[in-house]
């Protein structure tokens, strides 16, 4: 996508970033999921350009799916277009807030992996604690959820929902970034 800058700054309040993460990230990122097991489902908070999207769909097992919310209109029609041919990844405009009315993503201990690039910090703490509820009662028993953020201040949060909470750090993004690796 060639406008990225443009399209995340006028919608910087719901974006949080104005670039798209950099493959240093993407790596740190995906390098806590074991792809090797079959049927995994995973949801993406945040599609973007899609850049995180590819990487985990050229990881991912045929049978595995991938759900990815955008409610930015430019960066979900751009990654709807990108991925239209992919039969096992669904890009959805609907907020992360909601992912639990896919049918899918309904029941507990339906999701294997969590990849959420939601800009935590722009967020009101009721969608936060709402997101969360909802992330830990999908969440397999030995499923992740994977954030990443600018900042620390969401590391307390973490640790009081998760038995949990890695944290590593990449100098190689703008700006750099925190990644939480959080488990039940």
């Amino acid at each position: 996508m060639n406008n990225f800058f443009s399209v995340s700054i006028k919608t910087l309040k719901k974006t949080g970033t104005v670039r798209p993460s950099s493959r240093y990230l993407i790596r740190k990122l995906i390098k806590h999921i074991d792809f090797d097991k079959p049927e995994q489902t995973f949801v993406e908070f945040g599609t973007g350009d899609g850049c995180i999207t590819k990487k985990i769909s050229q990881h991912m097992q045929p049978c595995a799916l991938l759900y990815s919310f955008e409610i930015n209109e430019d960066f979900f029609h751009y990654a709807e277009t990108r991925f239209e041919q992919h039969d096992n990844i669904k890009i959805l405009s609907q907020s992360a807030t909601r992912f639990d009315e896919i049918e899918a993503l309904a029941s507990p201990h339906s999701v294997d992996i969590f990849i959420s690039s939601l800009p935590l910090t722009l967020l009101t703490q009721q969608d936060i604690d709402l997101i969360i509820e909802k992330v830990q009662h999908s969440l397999k028993p030995d499923g992740k959820f994977i954030q990443y953020q600018y900042t620390t201040d969401k590391l307390s949060y973490f640790k009081s929902k998760f038995k949990q909470v890695k944290v590593s750090f990449t100098s190689r993004n703008l700006p750099p970034a925190f990644i939480y690796v959080c488990t039940l």
